[in-house]
């Protein structure tokens, strides 16, 4: 029996000591939690510290792009309209104070007594057909020596026999058409120019390269009549004395630079008025 006692006593003594030396100390295993805490803690700082830097870059990023944001969406148009603006207001300065002279600038005798208005069967100078004689004055800026020069051309030719009554009302039916055109068109776009920044970028730049065909169209004919007249002045060709080779410089001019381009001012003055309509 003492045999025993001591066998048991002796086993619990070494499962003590196992015991003892593979168990951490108290203070280890507080250590290794306070670790495991800081630990844990730091983790969670970095992902908020990474989330907050995450929402901070994404508040800049909004701020910069709402700073690239103009304050109206259509700031980019507005070199457009200022541009359209000046043209129209241009135009409209060109025509204020102009007025026909008694000898409607010296083409009333040898031009527009000659030529017949088919809309209403009056000739040119009568008092209906005023506003087609000033149409045809501001076609060309309502430059008196231009006006008058030109006219005299006109009237040498419709002096001669073969070629009367064709060219000479061609040209002045271009000019009033063309100015017709272009006045109607700047009244459209003038009756509209508070609104005009309603208009989308798009729309604005299809009105302004609108407008720009028939201001080009208008200028290539006060360029083509300079020339007509310098050219005639010089007695280019010898075309100051002889009608024929006069008919035949002019003709072939007109007929590729403005006659052929004519027909695209009422289409074009339908599209700017359906670009206008679009505003509210």
């Amino acid at each position: 029996m003492k045999k025993n006692i001591l066998n048991n006593t002796f086993i619990i003594f070494t499962l003590v000591a196992f015991a003892l030396t593979s168990c951490k100390p108290i203070d280890s295993l507080i250590n290794d939690n306070k670790k495991n805490t800081s630990n844990n803690i730091q983790g969670d700082d970095s992902s908020q510290q990474a989330s907050s830097d995450t929402n901070l870059a994404n508040a800049n990023l909004e701020d910069a792009n709402d700073a690239k944001q103009p304050e109206n969406s259509n700031e980019a148009s507005k070199p457009l309209i200022d541009a359209l603006n000046k043209k129209i207001t241009e135009e409209q300065e060109m025509a204020k104070g102009k007025q026909e002279s008694d000898e409607q600038h010296g083409m009333k005798t040898d031009v527009f007594k000659k030529l017949t208005n088919s809309s209403n069967q009056k000739t040119y100078d009568e008092i209906e057909n005023k506003t087609l004689r000033e149409q045809f004055y501001a076609s060309l800026n309502w430059e008196k020596t231009t006006i008058e020069d030109f006219g005299k051309i006109i009237g040498q030719i419709e002096k001669d026999d073969t070629n009367k009554g064709t060219l000479p009302k061609d040209l002045i039916d271009a000019g009033h058409k063309l100015q017709d055109g272009f006045e109607k068109i700047v009244n459209q776009i003038d009756l509209k120019k508070d609104k005009l920044n309603d208009l989308p970028y798009e729309k604005m730049t299809e009105l302004k390269a609108k407008f720009d065909e028939i201001d080009s169209l208008k200028q290539n004919w006060i360029n083509l009549v300079k020339e007509i007249v310098k050219d005639h002045t010089d007695d280019k060709d010898s075309i100051k004395n002889d009608v024929k080779k006069l008919v035949d410089y002019i003709k072939p001019k007109y007929d590729s630079k403005i006659k052929s381009e004519l027909d695209k001012i009422a289409t074009t003055n339908d599209d700017i008025k359906t670009i206008l309509d679009t505003i509210k």
